[in-house]
């Protein structure tokens, strides 16, 4: 099951225009009572125009402390400003708890604690998740896995 981020009534733009700095404030929220581990957490944000360019790098924050993520640009506008991204998280969260992240533009440099493995050699394609790994044969187009 996935967890979006809070709508955007919860969400608060906070523009440190003193700093510099561009930072948004996301809520996360387990609305069915139960306890979750490395639950994934994705959501769509929307930014304010001619503000960052599609180049922008992104970080997320639990507190003070960076967080693995991932955040693709997936609206640009024809100025070369983005306008919305897609933001991907993995966060623990109690029965009915919230928790609280800000998306900061900044070079990100936290690092999953299992990366993604992908091999493509001749036979197929393997990817390796640090969990589950399967391969996919090339030579055999109908197939789903060859191995897993």
């Amino acid at each position: 099951m996935r967890f979006w981020i809070a709508g955007i009534a919860t969400m608060l733009f906070v523009s440190a225009a003193v700093a510099g700095e561009f930072e948004v404030k996301l809520t996360v929220e387990e609305p069915a009572g139960l306890a979750r581990k490395a639950e994934p957490v994705c959501g769509g944000i929307p930014l304010p125009a001619a503000t960052l360019k599609k180049d922008q790098a992104f970080a997320v924050y639990a507190g003070g402390t960076e967080i693995p993520a991932q955040v693709f640009p997936m609206v640009v506008d024809e100025k070369g400003f983005v306008r919305w991204v897609l933001v991907d998280i993995q966060t623990d969260l109690g029965a009915k708890e919230k928790k609280e992240f800000t998306l900061k533009a900044a070079a990100p440099a936290a690092k999953p604690a299992a990366p993604l493995k992908i091999t493509d050699d001749a036979g197929g394609v393997t990817v390796d998740t640090g969990k589950v790994k399967f391969t996919i044969a090339k030579d055999k187009p109908f197939s789903l896995f060859t191995s897993a």
